[in-house]
């Protein structure tokens, strides 16, 4: 397609979905796996079913919130955001015969 642009933003909700479609997977397979794979993959169901009980458990309890790093990195942009300064002021030149010339000085920071 011509002139067609898809751009993929990971945030966490993005996340939050796909941990749960793969925590679904996870269940589901072990979860079939035991039920009709015989004994030679029981084990493997196990460890597919565990994984994703266990996921879908930690999915939850970070669903009501932000993660520790999101909640840091929105603490470290609202301290920098405010940092960018502009100043305005007046002053005095010194000419190269030694005269007084006044002027403006503009200066900033960020």
């Amino acid at each position: 397609m011509v002139g067609m642009r898809c751009e993929l933003r990971w945030d966490s909700r993005g996340l939050w979905v796909f941990g749960r479609l793969f925590s679904l997977g996870s269940a589901t397979l072990g979860t079939r796996l035991l039920m009709e794979g015989g004994s030679q993959y029981e084990t493997q169901g196990y460890v597919f079913t565990t994984l994703g009980v266990l996921v879908t458990a930690i999915g939850a309890i970070h669903y009501f919130g932000k993660p520790h790093a999101e909640r840091q990195l929105d603490k470290a942009k609202a301290e920098n955001a405010s940092t960018a300064s502009l100043q305005w002021s007046p002053t005095y030149f010194v000419s190269e015969n030694s005269t007084v010339i006044p002027g403006m000085v503009l200066a900033g920071g960020f």
